[in-house]
């Protein structure tokens, strides 16, 4: 049994086959968050015995105070989870399988949108004792603005993973609030327009958090309910469910300070930067000296904004030294925006598999790079909408971001031929 909500159907069927078949499972994985910047409220919910070595599937949760942890209905509607870990550490948490609350609304099958849904995918775990978090905020659709960065969060287990191996790994795929709509009537948001894997929930993402970021802080908007293959992922609105108001009224929170705050983020930058020193090790050349900084950051004991900028500042400056190589192709990151002469149609590269960037005139002073694009996307087995270069195109005079430029190369002559 895998804990998340899916609408079986022959279509269904087919797309999982199609997927397994053409081991695109992990293909284009969206704009993903560093570690570093991941809430620490978020936990696990396992329903695997310790004792058992079949795995029986995860849901994702969040803590909306000390002792109140947040997921989906659906998720603990038949049973309850047989460990609960939360955290930066995912700590297992002590919690009683009868202090269990479901909105009172829950309703599964509901047809919306010619899909049939769960409405009201709310319900709340008590925890045995209080554990140490961040404040959170519950906020409404209507208090999101334009230039929010929103993201939604959870422990996808993505599909062609062996069944008895859990990913315990929290992730976070950045969405934009322009794809994001509230349906005022059953109190969800619904989010279209984007394409798996990365940028729609997966298996294991259920009940995580959808979250929008202001002044610096992660605020929640809803909780992860469902995903249909019309490329549409729901979320069950937070800001109006008043058995969580109640909750939350109900308990004396134990915040982490400033300084847990610090040293847990510092720990996660750990991740990040173990995740580009594999990068650049991935590369042909001498890149030696830039591994050697990493290997110092790792060693020092600087403030986090101080190991921040120098993770940045080593990726940028690796990245000008491949741009300054010839007949060296890099790869874009997912959803870079373009600027193509002659063609306002397109203006962003979606979530393809790769997008391969040939460099002709290099602006290193405004950070502006020029030449030719090529695109290869699973566009044909996804829908696509609005400004997004959804299939395998060439474009030339392509101006790009030097910001959008990730560590990956290719050889120009083999992807142009």
């Amino acid at each position: 049994m895998i804990k998340t909500r899916m609408n079986f159907n022959t279509k269904t069927i087919l797309f999982f086959i199609f997927l397994l078949l053409t081991n695109i499972s992990q293909a284009g994985l969206g704009a993903e968050i560093s570690r570093s910047e991941i809430p620490h409220n978020l936990c696990l919910l396992d329903f695997t015995e310790k004792s058992s070595k079949s795995f029986n599937g995860v849901c994702s949760g969040i803590l909306i105070d000390s002792s109140t942890l947040l997921t989906a209905a659906h998720c603990i509607k038949k049973e309850m989870p047989q460990t609960i870990r939360c955290g930066n550490d995912l700590n297992e948490v002590s919690f009683n399988s009868d202090s269990s609350q479901t909105h009172q609304g829950y309703q599964k099958n509901i047809i919306i949108n010619q899909v049939a849904m769960e409405i009201n995918d709310l319900a709340t775990i008590k925890l045995n004792s209080k554990v140490k978090i961040r404040p959170i905020k519950l906020i409404s659709f209507d208090m999101v603005e334009n230039e929010n960065e929103c993201a939604f969060f959870g422990f996808s287990q993505f599909i062609g993973k062996p069944k008895n191996e859990i990913d315990d790994e929290a992730r976070g795929w950045r969405i934009t609030q322009q794809n994001i709509q509230y349906n005022n009537s059953y109190h969800f948001h619904q989010m279209e327009g984007l394409k798996a894997p990365g940028a729609l929930l997966q298996v294991g993402d259920s009940g995580g958090p959808l979250m929008c970021q202001q002044n610096g802080q992660w605020n929640l908007l809803g909780i992860n309910s469902s995903r249909d293959f019309f490329s549409r992922s729901n979320f069950m609105a937070v800001n109006d469910v008043f058995f969580i108001q109640d909750q939350l009224k109900q308990n004396e929170n134990v915040y982490f300070s400033n300084t847990d705050l610090l040293e847990q983020k510092k720990k996660n930058l750990i991740f990040d930067i173990k995740n580009l020193e594999k990068k650049i090790k991935r590369l042909k050349g001498d890149f030696q000296y830039y591994l050697d900084q990493l290997s110092q950051i790792l060693q020092s004991n600087t403030s986090y904004n101080a190991i921040k900028d120098s993770i940045d500042k080593i990726e940028k400056s690796v990245i000008k030294e491949l741009l300054k190589t010839n007949n060296l192709a890099l790869r874009l990151k997912p959803y870079t925006k373009v600027d193509i002469q002659n063609n306002n149609d397109k203006k962003s590269i979606g979530d393809l598999s790769f997008n391969f960037f040939l460099p002709e005139i290099i602006n290193f002073e405004s950070g502006l790079i020029i030449g030719k694009l090529k695109t290869i996307g699973p566009s044909d087995y996804f829908l696509c909408t609005g400004e997004l270069i959804c299939d395998s195109q060439v474009f030339e005079n392509v101006s790009v971001s030097i910001e959008d430029f990730d560590i990956y190369q290719a050889d120009a002559n083999r992807v142009f031929k």
